[in-house]
């Protein structure tokens, strides 16, 4: 941008109070980035443009730093080379935030590197998706990076996708581009986006024109990201964007589209957007014990029924009285018992009240015993000769009474 008075070149004066860092210029090959076609000078008044000073028109984040980086020259054509290597230079010398009102065809391995490389530094890329919808539209790199970069359509003054914007998968926002053929706002003007730049390639003759293109949109988002990134310094790429896409008005399609990605950047929305809180985990509770483990004599190996070991669980009784009743079986039975929290639950036990020896037999149909237990889980471990008298299936445990 004209950021200096140097040599030939002037000093925007609607630049005059915006913030610059040291800079450099990758076309000359010296610190000096001084515009000489007029594009960036615009691109950067949208983003910074000195404001509250009595003069032209106002930047989104007027109090931002601005990083001049030059890549293209005075006819607005620039090589990888250079294009990659400001991107090394803005990332290692400090910016959070690059814009990038260019673009072509070609998709070059060198190129997604260094973007990359930017990302995962913590800076925030800005693309213009491409003027070339009418062309046949095909993807603009280095937009169609997604991974890595923000891209951004344009729309008109009526939020309608502008005729030259392209679509396409890696559309993320659209944001205001003009469209210098409509008359839709009323004003006598044409509908482009105003700023002040230079003209007929006089980088001191300096006047407000109206300019038109994916170019003048994408600097809307980069201005934006630059007041998320004022209040919530620490955030991340990630989260920029999140905050942009988030946020946006949704247009065309319900949802993300092609034509206008998440919709168009709400700027005030954006800012005030705070990342959802997490839900805590909920801390899963233990599995029960499959089966009682018998801390007394009985035998288990040869179980007949069930395999487990255990024919099913139930609240014990407080005080004593019966137990548990045995359907169906015959032979020998041990109650066996796991008390229930807050009391220790390391393992079932056997005779939890020191008895040994196992339940008399009463009847083919029933074994009872006489214990005393806190509440808790219980089971019956069944030691040979346990056999099944009755239909298959049959075979239940009855909750305690008394």
């Amino acid at each position: 941008d004209a950021y200096e008075n140097y040599g030939t070149y002037q000093h925007a004066p609607d630049l005059a109070n915006t913030n610059c860092a040291p800079a450099y210029d990758f076309v000359n090959l010296d610190s000096h980035p001084n515009d000489d076609n007029g594009h960036g000078t615009h691109v950067t008044g949208t983003i910074a443009q000195s404001t509250n000073n009595a003069m032209g028109v106002a930047g989104i984040a007027f109090n931002t730093t601005i990083m001049p980086v030059k890549v293209l020259d005075s006819n607005g054509i620039g090589t990888t080379l250079r294009v990659v290597n400001g991107i090394y230079y803005a990332t290692d010398n400090g910016a959070r935030i690059i814009n990038m009102s260019l673009g072509g065809t070609s998709t070059n391995l060198t190129e997604r590197n260094a973007l990359a490389y930017a990302y995962e530094h913590g800076v925030t890329v800005v693309c213009a998706a491409g003027n070339k919808y009418q062309e046949g539209n095909p993807p603009q790199y280095p937009a169609a990076y997604d991974d890595y970069v923000i891209a951004v359509g344009a729309t008109r003054y009526d939020r309608n996708r502008a005729y030259y914007s392209n679509t396409g998968s890696y559309l993320d926002v659209v944001a205001p581009g003009g469209d210098t053929t409509a008359y839709q706002n009323g004003d006598g003007y044409p509908d482009g986006i105003l700023q002040q730049t230079f003209s007929g390639g006089n980088p001191s003759d300096f006047f407000y024109p109206f300019f038109q293109g994916t170019s003048m949109a994408s600097p809307h988002v980069a201005g934006v990201a630059a007041l998320i990134l004022a209040r919530n310094p620490g955030w991340t790429p990630d989260q920029v964007r999140q905050a942009l896409e988030s946020t946006a008005t949704d247009l065309g399609a319900v949802g993300r589209d092609d034509a206008y990605g998440w919709g168009l950047i709400d700027a005030a929305a954006a800012v005030a957007w705070s990342p959802p809180t997490p839900t805590p985990t909920p801390t899963p509770t233990p599995a029960p014990t499959s089966a009682p483990k018998d801390f007394g004599d009985a035998p288990e190996a040869a179980l007949a029924y069930p395999s487990t070991g255990v024919l099913g669980s139930f609240p014990t009784c407080l005080g004593a009285g019966p137990a548990a009743y045995i359907e169906h079986g015959q032979g020998s039975a041990r109650l066996a018992y796991r008390p229930a929290p807050p009391y220790p639950q390391e393992a079932w036990d056997a005779e939890p009240d020191g008895n040994a020896g196992f339940c008399p037999t009463f009847s083919p149909n029933q074994y009872d015993r006489d214990e005393s237990f806190r509440d808790g889980d219980a089971g019956l471990i069944m030691p040979e000769p346990y056999t099944i008298v009755g239909p298959p299936g049959s075979e239940s445990v009855i909750p305690c009474s008394g």
